[in-house]
């Protein structure tokens, strides 16, 4: 399991986008892989070979990895039960985490159609990728929209994003600031994990918002938190995979080589259609100009989530982070305050 010290606490004011990121510094001796940029249904690089290990530790792996999977398969299966009991509130009447979930099950309900598992088990590149048209894929779009509103902790924000292993990026500028979500629908604003129990076993899935951590620390697999709203660091495991994935009949689907998108949704308000992603999960960065970069989660080492000036919770988020609220605005506010 990957350990962490925070070295220093930097702060940037991003004047042009309204936003202060508020970089948490973490060393973390593991490494991770590194992985280039990507698109969509390329091939990823860097992926990276392990030295021999005994025959024992091999055993841990496969049953560690066997349980991983089985719990990951075990959420993304649809629950036709659990769906109509949630709908049986209003959809106003739902927590974020109720909304999430919804949405979650819709898309399986998607994937379940004749169309569905037709373009999620595709061994070609080509054809129709829009999601049947219906109730199923209208209620997703409406989904979505609920939670990328400023209240919601699944929305995309601002990222300083550095890729590689942690412990050798020190002293560098971030690869990457922009504003960021995971590339498929299901996902949004939000980090997969698999929580562990009180002795360290894989115990459940779960979703963390962007919104809820001031940063994180990446391992491979593993990943330190550190949240924004008090909650003690918290070590999980983080899918490199989507859960669905493993029904394809396609190795590239399985072994993190590629990432390729289907059912395609159409959600107002949101230039490109959002689609579910198959495959390694991909980050997207979006620029102030609109111009897009895709990128494997395996990539990342660290990445710290920015302070934003119009944040309901800005002031709350401050003082979790030890800054005196008045002073970051004011930091904000100075001239030149974006080469801080």
């Amino acid at each position: 399991m990957p350990s962490s010290t925070t070295i220093a606490v930097v702060i940037a004011a991003c004047v042009a986008m309204a936003v202060v990121v508020v970089v948490m510094r973490l060393r973390s001796a593991p490494q991770t892989t590194s992985e280039s940029t990507r698109r969509q249904g390329s091939r990823s690089e860097g992926r990276t070979a392990g030295a021999a290990k005994p025959a024992g530790e091999k055993q841990q792996d496969r049953e560690l990895n066997n349980r991983l999977r089985q719990i990951q398969e075990a959420y993304w299966t649809l629950d036709r039960e659990e769906k109509e009991a949630l709908l049986a509130k209003s959809l106003d009447a739902l927590s974020w985490r109720e909304k999430l979930r919804l949405l979650h099950l819709t898309v399986l309900e998607i994937l379940e159609t004749e169309e569905g598992k037709r373009q999620l088990t595709a061994t070609e590149m080509t054809g129709a990728s829009d999601a049947p048209d219906g109730e199923p894929a209208r209620l997703c779009a409406d989904l979505v929209k609920r939670l990328m509103v400023k209240e919601s902790p699944f929305r995309p924000r601002r990222l300083a994003i550095w890729q590689g292993t942690p412990n050798a990026v020190s002293e560098r500028p971030a690869d990457i600031e922009a504003f960021c979500r995971n590339a498929s629908i299901t996902h949004l604003g939000a980090i997969e994990v698999i929580r562990l129990d009180e002795k360290g076993e894989p115990r459940e899935l779960a979703f963390v918002g962007l919104d809820e951590i001031r940063g994180a620390i990446f391992q491979g697999r593993a990943a330190r938190l550190f949240y924004d709203d008090g909650r003690q660091d918290e070590i999980v495991w983080v899918p490199l995979l989507y859960g669905w994935s493993w029904r394809t009949p396609n190795t590239y689907d399985q072994d993190g080589t590629m990432t390729r998108f289907r059912c395609h949704v159409k959600v107002e308000g949101i230039e490109n259609r959002l689609a579910v992603g198959i495959g390694h999960q991909d980050v997207v960065a979006r620029q102030q100009d609109g111009s897009q970069t895709l990128f494997g989660i395996g990539s990342v080492g660290e990445i710290a989530v920015g302070l934003e000036l119009d944040d309901p919770k800005f002031e709350a988020k401050c003082r979790a982070r030890g800054l005196d609220p008045a002073e970051v605005r004011g930091r904000f506010k100075k001239p030149g305050a974006a080469e801080q």
